[in-house]
């Protein structure tokens, strides 16, 4: 039987549809083994004294500030940094950055997050877990059957080039080259954002005729992972999640990325091997080729994969939660 854990309290702010889907399945594993988990409704934060899992930085900091919580910090991305630049080094809100004093407990997707958090936090406890928003795909994987292209693009960050979005490049190929390209093969399109365009850029996409990600009851996220065949985007977890699936990736580089600086991750390391886009004029043949997705570019991505995640086993979920009973029993 497990240990007896005092009452967790899962929280998320609401402006933030992607944080929740790291932390319920985590949640969800806890109440399995019969702890006390309380999924907040927006709104409500965790009580003083509490123990708090969140997944967000600016979460993490706004609880930091009052009530002498502990908090167990789920990582909601693949990890990127931003350290190549001075600038963006150890920034807030990255592995390793600062403002997370009141964290016991780091739940990470790869041994390489974990030992950035313990660099920074070494009183704290940094685990690599995997991710557990893609404990379910892993489990009983979905192969689509039509062709269907998903794009999606980075939010107007004020991080650092690299952070920004290439959007404004991208848009008027994606016009004049992908939509006649999808239309001529009998490709699907699939259009979604960051959640930080917060509804922008879906109608930049109806604008341009192409439909956005997301049903009746169904995330914009789960849309894409659920019926996407290939994956066009700058900047995003997505990406490294998306390849998990064992689905190809188009990365698009805006020139405003900067080749002489190497931040780790997305720049430069994770695209190698796959099929990368450095000009808006090159974009339909770029994404033939990632269609293609032949046996060097499947195996790098995989290379990829293995790098990112710890596992992708389907039990992240349970390995975060025997870390959360290990720290807290």
């Amino acid at each position: 039987m497990s240990p007896q854990l005092p009452p967790i309290y899962a929280y998320a702010s609401p402006r933030r549809p992607h944080y929740p889907r790291h932390i319920q399945p985590v949640a969800r594993e806890l109440k399995e083994r019969g702890h006390a988990v309380e999924l907040l409704r927006p709104g409500r934060t965790p009580p003083e004294g509490s123990v708090a899992l969140v997944a967000s930085a600016t979460d993490t900091q706004a609880l930091s500030t009052t009530g002498n919580r502990r908090i167990i910090h789920i990582e909601h991305g693949a990890g990127q940094t931003y350290d190549g630049d001075p600038a963006t080094r150890g920034s807030r809100g990255y592995p390793g950055g600062e403002g997370y004093d009141r964290v016991i407990l780091f739940l990470c997707p790869s041994q390489t997050v974990a030992d950035k958090w313990t660099a920074r936090y070494p009183d704290a406890a940094a685990v690599a877990v995997g991710c557990p928003a893609l404990d379910d795909y892993h489990r009983t994987p979905i192969t689509p059957t039509q062709p269907r292209i998903a794009m999606t693009f980075h939010w107007r960050s004020g991080h650092g080039p690299e952070a920004s979005t290439a959007w404004e490049v991208y848009s008027r190929a994606i016009a004049d080259q992908l939509i006649p390209l999808a239309l001529d093969q009998g490709w699907s399109l699939i259009g979604t954002e960051h959640p930080r365009w917060e509804g922008t850029l879906l109608t930049d996409w109806k604008m341009l005729g192409v439909p956005t990600a997301g049903r009746q009851g169904v995330s914009g996220w789960t849309d894409v992972m659920d019926r996407a065949t290939l994956l066009v985007a700058d900047n995003t977890s997505m990406q490294t999640e998306f390849a998990s699936l064992g689905r190809p990736v188009l990365w698009l580089n805006s020139p405003e990325y900067r080749r002489d600086v190497d931040h780790g991750g997305r720049f430069w390391d994770w695209p190698k091997g796959q099929v990368s886009c450095d000009s808006p004029f090159d974009l339909a043949d770029k994404v033939r080729d990632a269609m293609a997705d032949g046996p060097a570019v499947a195996a790098a991505r995989q290379a990829m994969v293995d790098d990112v995640y710890i596992a992708c086993d389907g039990k992240a979920a349970e390995r975060a939660a025997d870390a959360i009973e290990a720290v807290l029993a």
